[in-house]
C-alpha cells in the first residue's frame, strides 16, 4: 500500500495540502470518486462546505463523532450506514 501511496505516477490518490478556491473545491468534489469528510471533537462542528459534498452526489466516508450534527445531518441526508 505504501507503495501505491508514493508512487508519483500513479493518480489514484490526490492530495492538495493547500486550500482550494471553492470553484475549484466544487470541481473537484464533482470529479471525486469518493468524498472524505472530516468531523471534529466539537460536537457542533460542522465543514462550511457539507452542502456542496452533499450536493456532488458522490459516496461519501464521514469520520465523525456518533453524537454530533455533522453525524445528524448525514443520517438525515442518507449518506449514514448506523
Amino acid at each position: 500500500m505504501r507503495d501505491l501511496l508514493n508512487d508519483p505516477n500513479d493518480s489514484t490518490v490526490r492530495e492538495y495540502a493547500q486550500r482550494v478556491p471553492y470553484l475549484q473545491s466544487l470541481k473537484l468534489m464533482l470529479d471525486a470518486d469518493l468524498i472524505l469528510v472530516i468531523g471534529s471533537d466539537d460536537p457542533a462542528y460542522v465543514p462550511s462546505r457539507l452542502g456542496a459534498c452533499l450536493a456532488a452526489v458522490r459516496p461519501v466516508l464521514g469520520i465523525v463523532r456518533g453524537d454530533s450534527a455533522l453525524s445528524d445531518i448525514l443520517h438525515k441526508t442518507g449518506y449514514a450506514l448506523g
